[in-house]
């Protein structure tokens, strides 16, 4: 009997045993199929002769464990005429061309990696079974590959949509930008979705500021709350309200004047969490922060409420630091996620008041300069350049934060003088040209919207510097 139900689990799913059999079938996912989806039967597929970074070995991919959980059919797809090497390059390239943060592990043919919306997830390489038996005859799957992608955690709407964008890639039939839809947490929005309505009467705007002031007032009563989903849903309130496609020009350049620190009642409270956020890394009022690896001594039983001296057993005390680790890791992934929208929503702010009210992005600047254009500040955008290199896993600057940051680099550098000559008495010119020239670097190879805002941030610099010398 437990033969039997191994031989069970071993078996590849129906549509696998149908397309070895010779049975023309388009790969499915999930209810859709690839043929009818956008109609990519009759075109050439991919190459895979571009660079990668996935570097994974044709001979010792592994096979699906025999006693692993069954794999989701939404979420796999089965690729008969590919080697590893070549799928894996196709992914990469898709993981590049959609700015996916990612970390490749050759060895094991796997990946983790994290969207913009930060959802995680992570690519699973594995070979075809060696020997199948379907209806009496023995089949060989083991010159395909198996692609299996599992989410961690995250929005399940992203994740499917870059799941579906990325199974298609490693069949061949995408190079990874189809599946892309508008939303306001996605890193390319301004690049396609520019709103083409622009604010034409000062009454319009004078309307605007009404809604503007009560969305304000709702979103600080959600930020002034000790709970970390009201916490959160308050920032990406305060996103969707900075982003005309989705709030209109009028109220988006309403909120971002407040965001700036302009005087709209509310205005002070949204500017000093946002600058917090941003240039302190934590939210306002926060004591200082507290070491992730804690001692069980100093920290983790007072946190519990077990003295050291009670806590006796190893096991007790085991159960302790779990408890405290986890509650850190947790507090740890919520300053990282309110630091990455606090710089959304200042990306988004700078951007649209420079593309529709420039001269007031001007003014406040220079009324307001000192809060974004100060040292602190900018000296806290430029460290989050360092994010291009790190991992998914790492909680801080990640790859996204690094091209928000050359993204709200570049506009302040364009607008402000004293920014620019703040940022080269922070570094030296080279230093700053060397940063924006290394985020460059990585983004071509690992993620195209790095690499634009980079480009675009180094143009700026040199704008700004030579006008700070005019």
């Amino acid at each position: 009997m437990p033969q039997q139900q191994q031989q069970q689990e071993q078996e590849p799913p129906l549509c696998i045993q149908q397309q070895a059999q010779g049975i023309k079938r388009p790969a499915v996912v999930g209810s859709m199929t690839f043929t009818s989806l956008l109609g990519f039967a009759n075109r050439p597929r991919l190459s895979g002769a571009v660079p990668t970074r996935w570097n994974v070995s044709d001979v010792s991919l592994r096979p699906v464990p025999a006693f692993g959980p069954p794999l989701d059919s939404n979420c796999t797809v089965y690729v008969a005429d590919s080697s590893p090497s070549i799928v894996a390059t196709r992914l990469s390239e898709a993981l590049r061309q959609r700015s996916v943060s990612v970390e490749f592990d050759d060895d094991a043919g796997s990946a983790s990696a994290m969207t913009a919306e930060r959802v995680f997830f992570t690519i699973q390489l594995y070979r075809g079974s060696k020997v199948s038996k379907v209806e009496e005859e023995t089949l060989d799957f083991s010159r395909g590959v198996i692609v299996n992608i599992l989410k961690i955690r995250g929005e399940s709407l992203y994740f499917h949509k870059t799941c579906r964008a990325l199974l298609k890639s490693a069949i061949g039939f995408s190079d990874g930008t189809c599946h892309k839809v508008y939303c306001p947490f996605s890193l390319d929005r301004w690049d396609e979705h520019a709103s083409t309505t622009t604010i034409r009467t000062s009454s319009a705007f004078k309307s605007a500021n009404t809604t503007t002031i009560a969305s304000l007032e709702h979103v600080m009563s959600l930020l002034k709350k000790d709970r970390i989903g009201a916490q959160e849903l308050g920032l990406r309130s305060l996103v969707i309200l900075t982003d005309p496609c989705s709030s209109g020009n009028a109220v988006a350049c309403s909120a971002s004047m407040a965001v700036l620190g302009a005087p709209m009642g509310v205005a002070s409270d949204v500017s000093t969490f946002v600058q917090s956020m941003i240039r302190d890394r934590k939210l306002p009022g926060e004591e200082e922060d507290v070491p992730l690896e804690l001692s069980f001594d100093d920290s983790v039983a007072p946190s519990v409420g077990i003295s050291s001296s009670a806590a006796t057993s190893h096991k007790q005390q085991r159960h302790a630091v779990a408890a405290a680790g986890s509650i850190a890791a947790a507090l740890a992934e919520h300053a990282s996620t309110m630091r990455s929208l606090a710089l959304r929503v200042l990306s988004n702010a700078l951007t649209i008041l420079a593309r529709e009210r420039a001269s007031v992005l001007t003014s406040v600047l220079m009324t307001h300069g000192s809060i974004y254009a100060s040292v602190e500040m900018l000296s806290a955008l430029l460290d989050d350049l360092s994010g291009a290199t790190r991992p998914p896993s790492v909680l801080f600057a990640s790859a996204h934060d690094a091209a928000l940051s050359c993204k709200c680099l570049a506009v302040l550098m364009d607008y402000s003088k004293e920014a620019c000559k703040r940022v080269v008495t922070l570094r030296s010119k080279t230093g700053v040209l060397d940063a924006f020239d290394r985020a460059e670097e990585v983004g071509a190879l690992s993620h195209t919207w790095l690499e634009r805002q980079a480009r675009c941030a180094s143009a700026a610099f040199g704008r700004g510097v030579g006008m700070t010398h005019v």
